[in-house]
């Protein structure tokens, strides 16, 4: 059975690079676990991981919620508006 999930009011973007403790204190920060007066489908977080040695990756990034979307970018500019553009798009 399908789960009907409505567009949610919130996208929040978060863009990465190597850094995944800071990543996933932040991601749990963003989960309802902390969060007061929301639901999982009021809003949803875009994360954006550029490649790294150290990336935080898709199963540690999703842990947190279901409404937390992952992806793994092998960006090769030292600015993070590409990621940014990405997630927006």
């Amino acid at each position: 059975m399908l789960r009907y999930r409505r567009k949610p009011k919130l996208s929040i973007v978060v863009v990465a690079y190597k850094m995944p403790e800071q990543v996933d204190k932040t991601l749990y920060s963003l989960s309802t676990d902390y969060q007061q007066g929301v639901k999982q489908d009021d809003y949803e977080v875009l994360l954006v991981e550029n490649h790294s040695d150290r990336v935080l990756g898709k199963k540690r990034a999703t842990r947190h919620a279901c409404n937390i979307r992952y992806y793994h970018r092998h960006e090769t500019q030292r600015s993070p508006v590409p990621a940014i553009n990405f997630a927006v798009e």
